[in-house]
């Protein structure tokens, strides 16, 4: 089997050549522009991502990767400004946030995290992504004490969406809270589960060997959340 180095190549000139017959196919911009993304084609991802969002303004994954990819090349102040559009565009996207947070510390402005936090907490009271917030907030500064504090609490309420619970689930881990991890995962697991929560609560039981349970929540299994 060839390397995936060379796959990756292989699909980037499909994709370029499709664009090349049909240069608005947005489909393929997008799928060209993770591929670009995955193999460092940093200049390449810009420039396609600004093609991209000139024809689709709203797309938030073409504005997410061009983030990471600025970030990746250490143009920090575009980051910035791009992710501030972003976080207006999605405001309660907890993953957006965090990239801002990320990239606030990637300038050198740990002290600023907090207030962030702080603001968007007083701005959405009781909406429990933004408490989450400001515990991650408080570990970015080293505030471990401060940060299980607030987080430990959210184990006991209702989960926002499918983006809150894996950043609960990563942040409880983080802190060595694997118990209350194990808890939020085993309740985003009943029903019907964003697929990436099901692939975690999968995980989570085999790394647990918790293999009564493994075997009852595969026997249940949606084929396609095994994807």
């Amino acid at each position: 089997e060839e390397p995936n180095g060379r796959h990756l190549g292989q699909a980037i000139a499909l994709f370029q050549r499709g664009l090349e017959l049909s240069p608005a196919l947005l489909e393929a911009q997008n799928n060209l522009m993770e591929l670009y993304f995955q193999v460092g084609y940093n200049t390449e991802a810009i420039s396609l991502a600004n093609a991209i969002l000139t024809q689709s303004p709203s797309d938030t994954s073409t504005l997410r990767l061009k983030i990471l990819t600025l970030l990746r090349m250490q143009r920090l102040e575009e980051a910035q400004t791009n992710a501030q559009h972003l976080t207006a565009m999605d405001p309660l996207n907890l993953e957006f946030h965090i990239l801002e947070i990320q990239i606030m510390v990637s300038r050198g402005n740990q002290n600023q995290v907090q207030d962030y936090a702080k603001r968007l907490a007083q701005a959405h009271p009781d909406d429990v992504r933004f408490v989450l917030l400001q515990g991650i907030a408080a570990s970015v500064i080293g505030d471990a004490k401060s940060a299980a504090a607030l987080v430990r609490p959210l184990v006991a309420r209702p989960q926002a969406d499918a983006v809150y619970t894996r950043v609960l689930v990563r942040q409880l881990d983080s802190l060595e809270l694997f118990g209350e991890a194990f808890t939020v995962l085993q309740e985003a697991a009943k029903g019907t589960p964003d697929h990436e929560i099901t692939q975690l609560w999968i995980r989570r039981l085999f790394e647990t060997n918790r293999l009564p349970l493994l075997i009852d929540q595969t026997a249940t299994l949606d084929p396609a959340a095994a994807q």
